[in-house]
C-alpha cells in the first residue's frame, strides 16, 4: 500500500495523493468529526466557532467533497486495525486542522505521513 499522504494549499484545498481530486478543509473537518463520534462512541462534539472559521456538520457540505474525504479518511484508516490508536489519531488531525490554519504540519500515523 502507498502511503497515505494529503496536501492543502495556500488556498486551503486538499489534492488526493493521485492529484486528480480535490477537497475542502472543510469537507475532511466534516468527516473527521463524524469518524470520532462513530469510532469514539462518544457524544458528537458541538458545532463551535473558532474565531472565523466554522466547524462545520456533514450536512453543511457538498455530497462530492464529503465522498472524497471519506474515501482519504478510509485508505489512511486501513493501515491500523487499533481502534483507540485509530480515534486518537483522527482527534489529533481535527485539533490540528482546526488550531493554526495558516501555517502547514505533518501527522504521522504508523509511520504515514499526514500532510495538514
Amino acid at each position: 500500500m502507498t502511503s497515505i499522504t494529503t496536501y492543502i494549499d495556500t488556498n486551503g484545498v486538499m489534492a488526493h495523493p493521485e492529484g486528480a481530486k480535490t477537497i475542502t478543509r472543510a469537507a475532511l473537518v466534516a468527516v473527521l468529526w463524524t469518524f470520532i463520534d462513530i469510532f469514539g462512541r462518544e457524544p458528537m462534539l458541538k458545532r463551535r466557532d473558532f474565531g472565523h472559521r466554522e466547524f462545520y456538520s456533514p450536512s453543511d457540505l457538498d455530497t462530492w467533497d464529503l465522498a472524497l474525504a471519506l474515501q482519504i479518511m478510509l485508505d489512511t484508516l486501513a493501515v491500523c486495525r487499533d481502534e483507540d490508536k485509530r480515534i486518537s489519531w483522527l482527534r489529533q488531525c481535527l485539533y490540528d486542522l482546526l488550531g493554526d490554519m495558516d501555517s502547514p504540519q505533518t501527522v504521522y500515523f504508523q509511520g504515514y505521513p499526514f500532510y495538514i
